[in-house]
């Protein structure tokens, strides 16, 4: 290379403006990264600002639930309180309830049978036969709902030629599923069960 070299026709002075060119392309392109870069840091800040105060309110409602949980659990339920109010109301000298010792139905010598007395030992045998009824309901739809399942295992795991080729969770899915059905249509009435 020459030692002087005129500035119009240096071969070296085109390379030098080339690669400033390029220097100043890339300069500029990174610049807009590192901007986009900084843009998005600085919205990922805001978001996890925005998500702390949510888990701060959260947890100030936790610990507001945690206290009024603990003070219902210390508190004596109301319904047993009730419960006891109408159970010993018979007791504080008021007439025949049906629960008093020694009160066989009123049918006695010693109670006198009263409407109220009378009313209560039909809601009683009512609620005796209704839950006999609900026993043999729940009694059949529960047979019924076990063999649909075991059908419906039965026709899944037919479904594969090889043991090994049997998808064990689909079967009990679908199982657990037609079971549930099973349970859902008993709702609308069983032919075992009589009315």
């Amino acid at each position: 290379m020459p030692e002087t070299c005129n500035p119009n026709d240096c071969p070296v002075s085109a390379r030098v403006d080339a690669l400033e060119k390029e220097f100043y392309r890339y300069r500029g392109s990174s610049s807009d990264t590192h901007r986009q870069m900084f843009d998005r840091i600085g919205a990922l800040e805001q978001n996890g600002a925005a998500v702390k105060a949510k888990l701060d309110s959260i947890e100030e409602k936790l610990d507001e639930l945690t206290v009024t949980v603990k003070a219902l659990a210390d508190k004596p339920a109301k319904r047993w309180e009730s419960l006891w109010g109408t159970r010993s109301a018979p007791w504080r000298g008021r007439s025949c309830c049906g629960w008093r010792p020694g009160c066989r139905g009123c049918k006695n010598y010693t109670c006198m049978p009263s409407k109220r007395c009378r009313y209560a030992i039909e809601k009683m045998k009512r609620g005796a036969l209704m839950s006999e009824k609900m026993k043999k309901w729940i009694r059949a739809a529960s047979i019924r709902a076990v063999k649909t399942m075991a059908q419906t295992a039965v026709a899944t795991i037919g479904a594969s030629a090889v043991l090994s080729a049997v998808d064990w969770p689909v079967v009990a899915s679908a199982s657990v599923l037609a079971g549930l059905l099973s349970l859902l249509t008993s709702v609308a009435g069983l032919p075992e069960v009589e009315a």
